[in-house]
């Protein structure tokens, strides 16, 4: 059986909005989150560099990574790539 388009397969499925991780608020009190926020900020104040790069990553993600490639490839192999095809 075939779907329309933009149908579920599963009419019963998880509504919207729904999520199956936890949450921090699931373990701790928001005075417990609070303060484990606040000594996290008087780290990177400080100057800690991990605290500080936690706080960054989390806040606007982590920096893409430099990838370097090599390719060496002729238009003599191409056209020979194109005539077995």
């Amino acid at each position: 059986m075939a779907f329309k388009k933009g149908e579920s397969g599963n009419k019963a499925g998880r509504p919207k909005g729904a999520t199956t991780k936890p949450r921090i608020t699931d373990y701790l009190k928001k005075k417990e989150i609070d303060a484990i926020v606040a000594k996290a900020k008087e780290l990177a104040l400080a100057g800690d560099q991990a605290m500080i790069k936690l706080i960054i990553e989390q806040n606007f993600g982590k920096a893409a990574q430099a990838v370097e490639l090599s390719v060496s490839v002729t238009l003599e192999d191409v056209y020979k790539k194109a005539q077995n095809d």
